[in-house]
């Protein structure tokens, strides 16, 4: 094989271990992180330039195909709020469901919780956003479409939630299962729809909304 073309076949995987395997060593961190304005602050300043950059590969590469960027027109929208919201109430059920029988089984311990205030909840929507665009556009919309001549969509799904799962390894082996199960999930939805935005802010609201039961249930 090239030079060219090895460079060419680890590039999700350069990217992979630049952008998210880092995040192995910091969730350990992720009471302080919700507590604390600037760390939020600078995660998200840290973010955007690395959402420009997938975004930069997908425009070098030719990728930007109008059905996954932008929407088509009004009816579209409102299909697409639609869709968003069917999908972060089965995401939010489903993960609620998994964690539930995870914790009956006794594989899930209790997650550490979060001492919160209502201050925090602007920074969670920005946070939340900027997260579900992060990794939608490169879990799904990048590798997705890196590997769209992979005969197998099902070992694809699989392989990319596997990388996602290990990204929430310091959370604990029953996060890894529930990131893996939700990554196959969202891993289904793009491969209907081939929209990000779908993706991105159903994962988006998803976070938000287990963030705001931070506030206010625990």
């Amino acid at each position: 094989m090239k030079i060219k073309e090895y460079l060419f076949y680890s590039e999700p995987f350069l990217l992979y271990f630049a952008l998210f395997f880092p995040s192995v060593f910091t969730n350990s961190a992720i009471t302080s992180f919700f507590t604390s304005n600037n760390i939020m602050i600078n995660y998200i300043i840290i973010s955007i330039p690395q959402i420009l950059l997938i975004l930069y590969i997908f425009y070098i590469k030719k990728w930007n195909h109008t059905d996954n960027f932008i929407f088509t027109g009004p009816g579209t929208i409102l299909k697409t709020i639609f869709l968003i919201i069917i999908y972060t109430v089965l995401l939010i059920v489903f993960t609620n469901s998994v964690a539930l029988i995870l914790k009956i089984t006794g594989i899930m311990q209790n997650v550490p919780s979060i001492v919160s205030s209502k201050q925090f909840i602007p920074f969670y929507f920005l946070v939340s956003i900027i997260t579900g665009y992060r990794e939608e556009l490169f879990f799904r919309a990048y590798l997705i479409k890196f590997f769209e001549k992979s005969p197998n969509k099902t070992f694809l799904a699989i392989s990319i939630s596997v990388m996602f799962a290990i990204c929430h390894i310091s959370q604990g082996f029953g996060a890894i299962i529930v990131s893996f199960l939700n990554s196959m999930f969202l891993c289904f939805i793009f491969f209907k729809h081939k929209n990000i935005h779908i993706n991105a802010l159903s994962h988006a609201l998803y976070n938000f909304f287990v963030l705001l039961a931070s506030v206010f249930i625990v």
